[in-house]
């Protein structure tokens, strides 16, 4: 979210969440990457972020799935929230199989829209697909045609 400017809508839809702390510390990592606006919504991310407490369960889970997404499905089972943002596809199928909801930022892109906290979808999607992020061109065009949006 912090990739495209858009911090604020996660904050506007799911105001309770939590973020590993190993995650927030990659955030505060990147601040120069993000706009003034994400950064000072980084910034009010601090109460969110909280220590996992059974790191030792980082190798428990499969292996090619990355230490951050790691640390997410341990947050997860830790707190028994039984919802998770993620993007990656490998995590997220992983995820899935232990019975964890998964939400990616496309979903909070149209739960936005939906909502009327944007206007248009098109101009995120035209900075995702133009960022160092991947998701399918094809996905994107889908959605934009389902709320009546010019095509990537």
């Amino acid at each position: 979210m912090a990739y495209v400017n858009r911090l604020d809508l996660l904050f506007s839809i799911y105001p309770d969440f939590f973020i590993p702390e190993g995650v927030f510390a990659e955030l505060r990592i990147n601040l120069p990457k993000y706009s003034e606006v994400s950064a000072t919504i980084i910034k009010e991310i601090t109460p969110h972020g909280i220590e996992i407490s059974h790191k030792e369960w980082l190798k428990d889970y499969e292996e090619g799935l990355g230490v951050r997404e790691k640390e997410c499905l341990i947050l997860v089972k830790e707190t028994g929230i039984n919802y998770l943002l993620i993007d990656d596809a490998k995590a997220r199928k992983f995820a899935e199989s232990l019975g964890i909801i998964c939400i990616g930022s496309l979903a909070i892109f149209i739960k936005a829209k939906e909502l009327g906290l944007i206007r248009e979808i098109r101009p995120i999607f035209y900075l995702i697909a133009n960022s160092d992020r991947f998701f399918q061109k094809e996905l994107m065009n889908a959605i934009l045609k389902k709320f009546g949006e010019e095509q990537l």
